[in-house]
């Protein structure tokens, strides 16, 4: 089942309000802060509830790793499409060239 794997991500298992929360931040924000210790939400000057707490730290790398993860899985999708194509071309290509031959230009 090798589309199976293109298909489906392994969803991180956290909680809905924390999802929309590092949805709202977005993938690049989110990693900034979690590697900075102690950081500042910049918008509320309030410490984000999601860096301290070790749980939904947690969380916050899990939901980062399933972005990466998406990520990944949509460049294998393209990268598989890009051969497929080229490799039609490539039939049709032969296929044209192989008839020129037979019938002549």
């Amino acid at each position: 089942m090798p589309w199976y794997c293109w298909t489906k991500v392994p969803s991180a298992e956290i909680d809905d309000d924390l999802r929309n929360e590092l949805e709202q931040h977005g993938t690049q924000v989110v990693a900034m802060t979690l590697a900075l210790p102690l950081t500042v939400d910049i918008v509320r000057g309030l410490r984000v509830s999601w860096v301290l707490d070790g749980r939904r730290r947690a969380g916050a790398f899990a939901w980062l790793r399933e972005k990466h993860l998406e990520d990944d899985r949509r460049k294998d999708i393209n990268e598989a499409m890009e051969v497929a194509i080229i490799v039609l071309v490539a039939i049709e290509s032969l296929a044209t060239v192989m008839n020129w031959i037979r019938h002549g230009f």
